[in-house]
């Protein structure tokens, strides 16, 4: 037995402190994501090029939702360890930003039955945007201090563009 096994007690409870706190929801979201990538790996490597066309919309979503997924795994980690960081820090009101959940939910439902693939980017948005009033209403509990940035938001949004214009281009 290592030196370390012997640091563990106990078993595995779902009241599982960590839990309740929301701390370790970022690393089962990770843990989730390790098999799909190896499947979206799998159909890249099968599709090819051919993963744009139009009868591959599913599937090239499942690819596109990897990477959003992964964003959220940080969003989520960043939300319960620092609430005083604003993932969508554009937005300065909650109100503004309950609008923007609103509209990025009616787009995301939109897209679903036209663009699958282009519907993962709102949907993405939309996950940011509940998680930053999530954190707002987290950390107006215990400061009244401005949110700072979350430092991966312009690459985010950046890459967003970037993602949607090349998908785009390869699907014409």
């Amino acid at each position: 037995n290592s030196p370390l096994s012997a640091l563990a007690r106990g078993r595995f409870r779902l009241e599982n402190d960590g839990l309740a706190r929301g701390a370790e929801y970022a690393r089962l979201l990770g843990i989730a994501i390790a098999p799909c990538a190896i499947g979206a790996a799998e159909l890249i490597r099968r599709e090819g090029i051919a993963l744009f066309d139009r009868s591959h919309a599913g599937q090239l979503a499942f690819v596109l939702l990897l990477p959003a997924l992964w964003i959220v795994k940080l969003a989520l980690a960043e939300t319960f360890r620092r609430p005083q960081t604003a993932l969508v820090p554009w937005l300065k009101s909650p109100r503004a930003r309950e609008v923007l959940t609103l509209v990025l939910a009616v787009v995301a439902l939109a897209l679903i039955p036209r663009l699958l693939w282009l519907a993962v980017l709102p949907g993405l948005w939309l996950v940011l945007s509940v998680l930053d009033l999530a954190g707002d209403q987290r950390h107006s509990e215990f400061s009244k201090d401005v949110r700072s940035g979350w430092s991966y938001s312009p690459a985010i949004a950046a890459g967003s563009l970037v993602a949607v214009a090349c998908v785009t281009v390869l699907s014409q």
